[in-house]
């Protein structure tokens, strides 16, 4: 009875082995070519999620299905961390740990602190942009609406005529920065308090106008602006893509067909995390192609990563041992992203059924994690 590496040889032709034998003599090359392939994944949700570039984000069929999509990225995050980085971070840990020390401090440690690192990030980025904010806007204090509301009760509301409230000159001075000359309406007088007009009566129509284009304007420019937890899901993503660049790096070193099932597993793994991390992009303001290049970005890490492994394939142990806080601190920062930055917006739909798509929806994002884990 023949052998099964027999039966296997006699499949293939002597030449295809001496080929991937070749191949093994090139590692560098196809650990590139492997965390490219892999990186490559981050433009598959732009083919799978079924949103139009012009769907509102903000209400409707749009907003529906990205909050389904944000409910897989949960539950894909949380099957990540809970069955992928923490054991695969406590096992190198246990491998390396001597007698009488505990296992789980400094992975637990790392852990932490990649939580702490996210929080702090996300408060620094929030108190710049509320100062952004107060210094965008010049408010006029409560003196000087008081004489605004006098000089209209005594002029029987003609300071400027078609029936301009003080209210209305007061939000069209806010929006101008109280600027004399440079719009419909000039700053407060200082004697009686009255908000000037440049013309005639007809200048309320003006007056009117522009303070709803200046409202819509800072609207616009507040809604166009990027959440700070999309930049964080970026950079915890280059973390993690820089220890998927270590793997396929390392598995080239130990031969081409291992690099090659290495490659597949993790590529196979990353295709429902994109397609989360690519939902959190949508929800913090990026757009479709914003957020496959910024996905395209991240993967450079991952290049990062091989080249890292093949340059100093010598101290393989060493470099083991200097970068494996970065797993668990990985872990920790999606678990903020998953438990503090998503989650709560979720938390607040009221619909029942709209609430067991989204429970269906975590559920199917743990549940895929474990597959991919347990069988790559």
């Amino acid at each position: 009875m023949e052998t099964g590496e027999a039966v296997v040889a006699g499949i293939f032709p002597e030449y295809f082995y001496s080929f991937v034998e070749e191949l093994d003599e090139h590692p560098w090359l196809f650990a590139a070519l492997g965390s490219v392939l892999v990186g490559l994944s981050g433009i598959l949700p732009l083919l799978i999620i079924p949103i139009n570039e012009t769907a509102s984000f903000k209400d409707g069929a749009g907003a529906a299905t990205l909050r389904i999509l944000l409910s897989f990225a949960v539950g894909g995050l949380l099957g990540d961390v809970f069955l992928h980085l923490l054991p695969e971070a406590w096992q190198h840990d246990l491998a390396s740990t001597k007698d009488g020390e505990h296992v789980s401090m400094k992975c637990g440690l790392w852990c932490l602190m990649g939580m702490l690192v996210f929080i702090i990030v996300e408060k620094l980025f929030a108190a710049g942009e509320e100062e952004e904010e107060k210094a965008s806007v010049q408010h006029i204090d409560i003196e000087e609406i008081e004489k605004l509301l006098q000089a209209e009760r005594k002029q029987k509301g003609a300071v400027c005529g078609n029936g301009v409230t003080a209210k209305q000159l007061y939000d069209t001075c806010v929006f101008n920065n109280n600027t004399k000359g440079g719009g419909c309406c000039s700053s407060v007088n200082g004697n009686n308090g009255v908000v000037k007009c440049k013309g005639n009566r007809w200048m309320g129509r003006c007056l009117l106008r522009e303070a709803r284009e200046k409202t819509l304007h800072a609207t616009k420019e507040k809604s166009e602006k990027k959440d700070v937890a999309g930049y964080l899901n970026l950079m915890a993503n280059s973390i993690d893509n820089f220890t998927h660049g270590l793997a396929v790096g390392g598995s080239f070193l130990v031969g081409f067909r291992v690099g090659l099932l290495t490659t597949f597993a993790i590529l196979v793994h990353e295709i429902p995390h994109e397609v989360g991390d690519f939902a959190i992009l949508l929800k913090s303001g990026f757009s479709r192609w914003e957020a496959a290049k910024a996905q395209l970005a991240t993967a450079s890490a991952g290049l990062i990563g091989a080249m890292t492994a093949v340059i100093f394939s010598g101290a393989s142990n060493a470099i083991e041992a200097r970068t494996s806080w970065i797993t668990p601190f990985t872990a920790g920062g999606f678990l903020h992203i998953a438990l503090i930055t998503v989650l709560p917006d979720l938390l607040r739909e009221e619909d029942r059924w709209e609430s067991l798509k989204h429970l269906a929806a975590l559920l199917g994002g743990i549940l895929l994690m474990a597959l991919m884990t347990h069988y790559c």
